[in-house]
């Protein structure tokens, strides 16, 4: 090789050595660039129903938050474990982030980082795929549960395990996905300036709310916050309403007084009861507050009309009465009830009103009776199993006389009446609460690829024989060419 030859060989050289460093560069520049780009710019949804989407009416909605939200996917072991459900929600929430700059998403591991469950009140209820959405006035907790779910044309939301059941019955269960609707309920959550605070006191054997009750006032933008009142501290200034939900012993005399001290300065009580409300003196302390005092035994009805079945006479359906905390309500289910009965002379400003009566053929059986027949010599008349009491300085006693007025059971046989009589409360007492934009589920159904016989077979031969074989002859005859050159 002569000298002309060689320096044209190295100017060559460099010049492809150069063009190759200016197109990793280009490569490593472009790949930063995209990585700059929002999700769905990144990412494109091919999926024929748009499952990793975001509507554009969910976009306008969460193109309006104005203050920082961060949204965390709870994975454990990090994104390489996520499940087809959990791709479908990282992709979601990433889109949906990518809409406003104020909203940052990312996935937490709490395998590796165990502290960051600690600080959420809700770190109990969280699995692997739940959400939480967070901004600085509050933080709000999605389970993976509501994320997706089985409808029923007609019915609605249903459980996995009822799902088998509609089947038999004849219906189609859907499997859906929900992100949107749970996704702006959520962000209207942590950014409502004025949500009110629910409290439930605790330290008395007081059962959990119903799930239906929990997430009628879940759905309503509250999580209500357990209180505990045996330290002595009085019932803190924010709390909107207090739930005092069928405790099995009584409160101390203190607390009683701190209660009442709460009514007194405007605050707002829903108590539920048991049927041993005359063996609490100090829970009674509160009641006669309020101008209202229970009755011994359990109230039972011969009125056909006005209790669950002739099995359980003592499962009361009662009249409704007129009253803004039953304006939704038409009906409700009162297992094992007392009665309530009122003052005979009202404190000046104070005013009573009956929402829940039973019919005129009631009458009281003692706790201890082992058939809901009549006692010889009970009266039958009307019972007062629910009331509303409200005094000059502003302090409201709601009063439903029931133990299991929130249990799942009772709610259920009532198609979850109760939990409305519990949103109508929240409402009246708290305020209206903002209202998060809606949104439609989605059917996560794909139509099936359907390929015949005689076309899978010719797509097996092109695929497997013909394609690689092609391929093959094409590098021999290249290979070939270059020698004979």
């Amino acid at each position: 090789m002569n000298e002309t030859t060689k320096n044209v060989s190295m100017k060559k050289g460099r010049a492809a050595l150069l063009l190759a460093v200016i197109l990793a560069l280009s490569l490593i520049l472009i790949n930063l660039l995209i990585e700059k780009l929002p999700y769905d710019a990144k990412n494109i949804d091919l999926t024929q129903n748009k499952i990793y989407s975001v509507t554009d009416a969910t976009k306008r909605s969460v193109a309006k938050v104005d203050e920082a939200v961060s949204i965390y996917l709870v994975s454990v072991n990090g994104e390489t474990a996520l499940s087809d459900e959990g791709v479908h929600l990282h992709a979601f929430f990433s889109n949906a982030a990518s809409v406003n700059k104020k909203i940052s998403y990312s996935l937490v591991d709490p395998v590796k980082d165990p502290s960051w469950l600690e600080k959420y009140e809700f770190a109990s209820e969280m699995s692997n795929l739940s959400v939480v959405v967070e901004s600085q006035r509050r933080s709000y907790h999605i389970p993976y549960s509501e994320l997706f779910s089985y409808y029923v044309d007609g019915v609605g939301k249903i459980s996995e395990s009822n799902a088998m059941y509609y089947y038999y019955y004849g219906y189609t269960p859907y499997y859906c996905f929900d992100g949107e609707a749970k996704l702006l309920e959520a962000l209207t959550y942590v950014t409502d300036p004025d949500m009110a605070v629910v409290y439930a006191l605790t330290g008395h054997s007081e059962p959990d709310l119903s799930s239906s009750a929990a997430s009628m006032i879940k759905s309503a933008g509250i999580s209500p916050k357990t209180l505990s009142l045996s330290s002595g501290a009085s019932v803190p200034a924010d709390c909107d309403l207090l739930i005092i939900n069928a405790p099995q012993t009584d409160i101390t005399a203190a607390e009683a007084s701190l209660l009442c001290n709460y009514l007194a300065r405007g605050g707002a009580i829903l108590l539920t009861t048991t049927p041993e409300i005359t063996s609490m003196p100090n829970l009674t302390t509160v009641t006669a507050y309020m101008a209202m005092y229970g009755v011994d035994g359990i109230v039972t009805e011969e009125d056909g009309t006005h209790y669950y079945n002739s099995s359980y006479p003592y499962y009361l359906a009662p009249i409704v009465g007129s009253h803004a905390v039953t304006a939704s309500v038409s009906t409700a289910l009162l297992p094992f009830a007392h009665g309530i009965e009122f003052a005979e002379t009202l404190p000046a400003g104070t005013t009573v009103t009956p929402i829940l009566t039973t019919s005129e053929a009631a009458y009281v059986i003692p706790l201890d009776a082992t058939t809901p027949e009549k006692p010889e010599g009970a009266e039958t008349k009307t019972f007062c199993v629910g009331a509303v009491s409200e005094i000059s300085g502003g302090g409201r006693l709601i009063w439903i006389p029931c133990t299991n007025f929130f249990s799942d059971t009772a709610d259920g046989m009532i198609s979850g009446a109760n939990s409305v009589l519990l949103a109508s409360t929240v409402t009246w007492t708290c305020g209206a609460p903002a209202t998060a934009p809606t949104a439609n589920i989605l059917p996560l159904v794909t139509e099936t690829l359907t390929v015949n016989t005689a076309t899978a077979r010719l797509l097996s031969l092109m695929l497997t024989i013909i394609m690689p074989i092609a391929i093959v002859a094409l590098g021999i005859f290249t290979s070939i060419r270059r020698k004979r050159r």
